[in-house]
C-alpha cells in the first residue's frame, strides 16, 4: 500500500494489523535497527478449510532487498506449523507485477483473476463527489502444500 512508503506510515499500518482490524490473524514486522522497513501478515483464516491469506509490504527504500520475501517465508512456516494451514492465498492487483513475481518466487501459482474486486484508494477519495467505483482486478494465487518436510 502507498501509505507504507515511509517508516511512520509503515508503523501505523503495522499497528492496525496488530489490533486485528479487518480479519487479520498475525502480523510480523521487519526492522532495520529500530526502523520498520516492511512486514507480512496472515488474514482471513478459515480453519475448516485449512486456508489463509498472506500479504506483505516493504517501504520504498527496502524494496528489492528480500525484506518482504523473508517475512512471507516466516509467516508461511508459522501458518503451516501453528495454524495447520494447507492453502495460502496471495491476492494482488493485476497491475502489481512485483507482487506477483514475489508470489511466484515463493512457489505460488496463479489460479484466477477476480474482476472488479479491488477498490482503488484513489477512486475512494474522489474530490468531485463521485461514488468510489471498483477499479481493478485481483490476481488470486494459491500455494497448496503437501506434507511438512
Amino acid at each position: 500500500p502507498e501509505r507504507v512508503a515511509n517508516a511512520d506510515g509503515a508503523r501505523e499500518f503495522l499497528e492496525s494489523y496488530a489490533r486485528g482490524d479487518d480479519g487479520r490473524v498475525v502480523v510480523a514486522g521487519a526492522f532495520d535497527g529500530d526502523e520498520i522497513v516492511g512486514g507480512a501478515l496472515l488474514l482471513h483464516h478459515e480453519p475448516d478449510t485449512a486456508a489463509i491469506e498472506l500479504g506483505c509490504w516493504a517501504i520504498s527504500g527496502a524494496q528489492g532487498m528480500g525484506v518482504a520475501r523473508a517475512a512471507c517465508e516466516a509467516l508461511i512456516r508459522y501458518a503451516r506449523r501453528e495454524l495447520a494451514v494447507e492453502r495460502v492465498a496471495w491476492r494482488c492487483t493485476t497491475a502489481n507485477a512485483r507482487s506477483r513475481a514475489l508470489a511466484e518466487r515463493l512457489g505460488f501459482r496463479h489460479e484466477g483473476t477476480l474482476r472488479s474486486e479491488f477498490m482503488s484508494v484513489r477512486s475512494a477519495q474522489c474530490e468531485d463527489g463521485a461514488s468510489p467505483q471498483p477499479s481493478g482486478r485481483i490476481s488470486a494465487t494459491i500455494r497448496p502444500f503437501g506434507p511438512l518436510p
